[in-house]
């Protein structure tokens, strides 16, 4: 039990530099979450994610995809809320009113329309169920749309620059996609968004989204998708840029979610783009002849 007095405000500073707090008091200490929920220790897999139907056994899903905030669970037998991973947030912050890119994730599951769902958790922080309240976002996204075509065929690299309005809000300079045929003749795709040193805040510590997802050729379908975090420092991303995509395994990867089995083809393209919010290279990618 943690004593009330002990949640409050988290204050800091934005990407921008401005003074801000999290909307919801919290409490912060490493690995709180195991030390409230010790029976979820053993429910994280060793990717450090965590299956939904497990989480969903002992707690229940905050907020409405596309009307209020999502990426909240209440404890069904406790006063407390957990969170989403905070990479899942816009910029990555810890403040809690940045939003989730993937407000649709969740929304997805309970629609019936992924097989599975397995997502990363934020261990170091908690809040009181006594202090969430429904947190409205509208938002309308507009750009080019995907279309159906899977470049069969098409093994290797693939660049593309993100242009000046994309790098503002991605803080990104180019996106690289990578095709592979594996063993088994499956299609392998990876898709990465590299940062702008430039413009980032912390360029000991790099971070970089990344996409990992499986085509079967003979099935017609993707198979597998998931997201991450890759963390450079400084000197091994400056050999990842000059590289192939394939060269950014000496980062360290942080694994966000997961899907197994067979994904609708519009909902693979839709958790794709949310994750790599603002980058219209994914769909000039997919859009391209």
């Amino acid at each position: 039990m943690i004593e009330e007095n002990h949640f409050k405000k988290i204050q800091g500073k934005s990407l921008a530099g401005i003074e801000i707090e999290t909307t919801y008091p919290m409490f912060e200490r490493e690995n709180v979450l195991f030390d409230v929920f010790p029976n979820l220790r053993s429910k994280m897999d060793a990717e450090g994610l965590f299956d939904i139907n497990d989480l969903l056994t002992d707690f229940s899903i905050l907020g409405e995809p596309g009307i209020s905030e999502v990426g909240y669970l209440k404890s069904n037998n406790s006063e407390y809320v957990i969170m989403l991973h905070h990479c899942l947030r816009r910029r990555y912050s810890i403040f809690n009113d940045f939003g989730m890119i993937m407000p649709y994730l969740f929304g997805y599951y309970q629609e019936n329309k992924l097989p599975s769902l397995k997502i990363a958790l934020d261990v170091d922080r908690i809040m009181l169920s006594k202090d969430w309240s429904h947190f409205c976002r509208r938002e309308r996204y507009y750009g080019p749309r995907f279309t159906n075509d899977i470049p069969a065929n098409k093994e290797g690299q693939a660049s593309y620059l993100l242009d000046e309005r994309d790098r503002f809000f991605t803080n990104s300079f180019r996106t690289d996609f990578y095709w592979k045929t594996k063993k088994d003749n499956s299609f392998q795709l990876e898709i990465e968004e590299l940062q702008d040193t430039r413009i980032t805040v912390a360029p000991e510590n790099i971070f970089c989204k990344y996409i990992h997802t499986q085509y079967n050729k003979v099935e017609y379908a993707f198979e597998h998708l998931d997201g991450s975090i890759r963390k450079y420092n400084s000197d091994d991303y400056l050999s990842r840029i000059s590289s192939n995509l394939r060269n950014g395994d000496v980062a360290k990867k942080v694994k966000l979610f997961r899907v197994d089995g067979a994904i609708p083809f519009d909902i693979w393209k839709s958790i794709i783009a949310s994750y790599m919010e603002y980058n219209g290279t994914i769909g000039e990618y997919f859009s391209s002849k």
